[in-house]
């Protein structure tokens, strides 16, 4: 008896996986270089699909944010390495998961530090709400849930 295809044609079950097992994804072995020949875009000058423009934020809305994230622990820290692949992709899922983050940067040129930040708040596209020494505070509205009611513009 031959593989057993269901509605997507690329992927072939064989009949133990056609009774309910688990059919093995072909792009799961796929190794970050064979991603980049493939053309997958991912990282610096590449293309990508936006999750969302960055805000701009009002000075109301970066008080409320700072006083949020006062009581928060840094979840991401960028070492002597700097900005890579993996730190970005931490950061997006750290966004992800809690909106309001902080990123700690170990960096001792503060040029290096404001660089390494902007670097990736523009890979994540998420708002840079302040700067305190080594630690920024990032943030990125979820699109489908937002958890983090932001206040008005400013009065007037």
């Amino acid at each position: 008896m031959g593989p057993v295809t269901d509605a997507t044609p690329s992927l072939t079950r064989s009949p133990a996986t056609a009774a309910g097992g688990r059919a093995r994804d072909p792009t799961a072995s796929r190794t970050w270089k064979s991603f980049i020949r493939a053309g997958a875009r991912c990282f610096k000058g590449v293309r990508r699909e936006r999750y969302n423009p960055p805000v701009e934020l009002t000075e109301r809305q970066r008080r409320h944010l700072k006083g949020l994230a006062h009581h928060l622990n840094p979840v991401v820290r960028i070492g002597n390495a700097g900005v890579s692949p993996s730190v970005v992709a931490e950061t997006r899922r750290a966004l992800a998961d809690h909106e309001l983050i902080k990123v700690r940067v170990t960096a001792t040129d503060r040029d290096e530090r404001d660089a390494a930040i902007a670097l990736l708040a523009g890979e994540c596209d998420c708002a840079l709400v302040g700067r305190v020494g080594h630690v920024a505070i990032l943030y990125r509205a979820h699109p489908d849930r937002p958890r983090i009611l932001l206040p008005a513009g400013e009065p007037g």
